[in-house]
């Protein structure tokens, strides 16, 4: 019988045992969107536990999409040292790392309604904000009205900016395997 502590191999990479920490915001990184030392001390508290398998939260690739201090990017070359590291640490204790890559979508119409402020977020097609946000609606009271007095929205995105973000998340990729992540999880929002 298989056990949460026995090893597993996935598409190549070993992982120490079966444990794993999923990508949930810390809200720990710097102004620009570097890993602080909070960043680092929260992952590698997950990986001296005994997790073996780490997804760090949500990154930007691109910079100017970042709408708030503490929220992570892997926008430009000069934030790779810093996730070095971070993922150095990580190593250190026989764990893998990877990090969640994403490009806004339309769940960033939460940071709108949490945050206060406009966001008109990329999609798929153009959908009614609120409509799109019911389940959190239902959760929030209010929710809905607040998103429309702010005037966020959805922006129907076409074949060129589909191609831009993917290259934009290719340029990432790029740096994150730079930055010493094991696996790349992409967020499609």
């Amino acid at each position: 019988m298989v056990k949460l502590s026995d090893p597993i191999t996935i598409r190549g990479v070993k992982f120490k045992n079966r444990l794993g920490y999923p990508p949930m915001l810390s809200f720990s990184s710097n102004r620009t969107g570097a890993p602080t030392s909070a960043s680092v001390r929260i992952y590698e508290d997950k990986a001296r536990g005994g997790a073996g398998l780490i997804t760090y939260e949500n990154t930007n690739p691109d910079p100017p999409l970042v709408i708030s201090a503490g929220l992570a990017h892997i926008g430009t070359e000069k934030e790779v040292r810093k996730y070095k590291k971070l993922t150095d640490k990580i190593h250190e204790h026989d764990a893998k790392i990877g990090m969640q890559m994403g490009y806004g979508g339309i769940i960033a119409l939460m940071f709108s309604g949490f945050m206060n402020m406009q966001i008109i977020t990329n999609g798929p097609s153009v959908l009614d904000p609120v409509k799109a946000t019911s389940a959190q609606s239902s959760v929030v009271p209010g929710f809905g009205d607040r998103l429309k007095k702010l005037g966020s929205g959805i922006h129907e995105l076409n074949i060129e900016e589909i191609a831009e973000i993917e290259e934009k998340l290719a340029q990432g990729a790029v740096r994150v395997k730079d930055a010493g992540f094991d696996y790349i999880d992409i967020h499609s929002g």
